[in-house]
């Protein structure tokens, strides 16, 4: 027994006939057209996210490296606040200072004992530079 579209082809006219097969011949054209469409788009789709996924994996290093420079210089920031709190604090004199100190004071007290032998001819001077030695 032929199926109903057969039938209904059979019983058409030729002019009828020829339109029919025109017109399924566009809906099977559409319809691949359209499964290609989307067969493209999913082809598409999959580029694109693998082209994300290098671009992602590029940022990720990058990203990385950026932090690490970044932990880098706050080390180094916060090494330097701490040298200027401590040395605001004068917590911490360096071996110039603590010189400079001691010296003073051994300056000063060979001064006083000069003067304590000379008195204020000492504290005059003779207007000449000596050199100190063996006091």
């Amino acid at each position: 027994m032929p199926t109903p579209r057969l039938l209904l082809i059979a019983n058409l006219t030729r002019a009828a006939q020829k339109t029919f097969i025109v017109a399924t011949l566009a809906s099977t054209l559409v319809g691949t057209f359209t499964a290609s469409m989307g067969l493209w788009e999913r082809v598409s789709d999959k580029r694109q996210q693998h082209r994300q996924k290098q671009r992602d994996t590029k940022q990720d290093g990058e990203i990385k490296e950026l932090k690490k420079q970044f932990e880098e210089a706050q080390k180094r920031a916060d090494g330097r606040q701490q040298e200027i709190d401590r040395l605001k604090n004068g917590g911490g004199r360096d071996d110039v200072g603590n010189n400079f100190e001691r010296d003073g004071m051994m300056v000063q007290r060979m001064y006083d004992q000069g003067y304590g032998r000379m008195g204020s001819r000492f504290a005059q001077g003779d207007g000449k530079w000596i050199a100190l030695e063996n006091w």
